[in-house]
């Protein structure tokens, strides 16, 4: 989830409209990569959603809150070896990665966000999976992963996201993310 810390005030709120054409261009553009019906206003403010069209597919959607808090639900990478319980991580990494980019500009250029944002991940139904070739099983269902505060829109967001992805590899028994070589992603 990107979280604006500008909630706290009640009177700040996105254009959902479908007056605004660029948000919705832009979010069917991020969304053309699954089959998702038409989103539509909701009690929150907006969503879209796919299912499932065949075993190789997975459920997945976003919900764009009024406050232009975004939330996004995306299973993928753990269903592609899911009787291996393995998460596929540079699939992980590198999708999420640029999902968070993507949804930090529309924050910025179509739900008139202001920064500081907040970056949350949650990890459900994974006890059991494992990163890495020498990761161990991860030993709990649940991982709630701590935030991470980005007060600027222009930075690298794989950099920031490194302390996100490393507690993840710690739930793995790992040290750290392979894919960073000295705080810089280059998987």
């Amino acid at each position: 989830m990107l979280y604006p810390l500008i909630i706290s005030n009640p009177t700040k709120k996105s254009d959902l409209s479908e007056n605004n054409v660029l948000l919705h261009q832009s979010l069917s553009q991020s969304l053309s990569d699954k089959i998702y019906s038409s989103g539509h206003h909701n009690f929150d403010g907006y969503t879209a959603y796919n299912k499932a069209q065949s075993d190789f597919d997975t459920p997945s959607y976003i919900q764009i809150f009024r406050n232009g808090s975004i939330e996004y639900v995306w299973t993928y990478p753990f269903a592609i070896r899911k009787k291996e319980k393995r998460i596929e991580s540079l699939l992980f990494e590198k999708s999420l990665i640029d999902k968070v980019r993507f949804y930090l500009n529309l924050q910025q250029y179509h739900l008139d966000v202001e920064p500081p944002v907040f970056i949350m991940l949650s990890l459900f139904g994974v006890a059991g999976y494992t990163m890495g070739e020498n990761g161990i099983p991860i030993d709990r269902d649940t991982l709630i992963i701590p935030e991470v505060m980005i007060e600027k829109f222009e930075v690298d967001v794989a950099k920031e996201m490194k302390d996100i992805f490393d507690v993840i590899w710690n739930a793995a028994g790992l040290p750290s993310s392979i894919y960073y070589k000295s705080g810089y992603w280059n998987g």
